[in-house]
């Protein structure tokens, strides 16, 4: 048995170390890992995400090349090391990214309210109207047409029904 578990960490470390450069590049020089101890950091985080939760790194990649150019997530996604930290709900962030439908289902103009945390429907005169729960506070219909413009607004709309 524990030839066997030595013999999983070789390989998945063989295919960490392959993918590590690949990963590397998706991020900006400032962030990238520039000393061995930092490389090792990253290296050790790409290896159990493979062996331990069991991730594709093929798949990760992907993923982590999607959220590097989305405009939230370029500024909050700066290191490898966040996919094996947990948010404030104690959910990995490897898992909710690995949670694709998520992303890619959520319209461009998603993050253009600052803080939002969902958007909802309500109706008001027999007229379905666009609302949206931000970490200040509830905002309607009337507050998001002064943020948004149409077509972002429909989008929106369209997403919370």
């Amino acid at each position: 048995s524990s030839l066997k578990s030595k013999l999983a960490v070789k390989t998945s470390h063989e295919i960490a170390t392959k993918a590590l450069d690949h990963f590397i590049k998706l991020f900006p020089s400032k962030f990238q890992p520039n000393t061995p101890t930092k490389r090792e950091k990253w290296l050790d985080c790409l290896e159990k995400i493979q062996r331990i939760d069991g991730y594709d790194l093929g798949d990760v990649y992907k993923v982590c090349k999607e959220l590097r150019q989305d405009s939230f997530w370029q500024e909050n996604f700066l290191s490898v090391l966040k996919l094996r930290t947990s948010d404030k709900n104690g959910v990995l962030y490897l898992h909710r990214f690995m949670d694709r439908n998520a992303l890619k289902t959520r319209p461009t103009a998603f993050y253009k309210v600052s803080n939002v945390l969902k958007y909802y429907t309500y109706t008001e005169n027999d007229q379905i109207l666009l609302g949206a729960k931000t970490k200040a506070g509830d905002l309607n219909d009337y507050n998001l047409r002064q943020i948004l413009n149409n077509q972002e607004y429909q989008e929106l709309l369209q997403y919370a029904k």
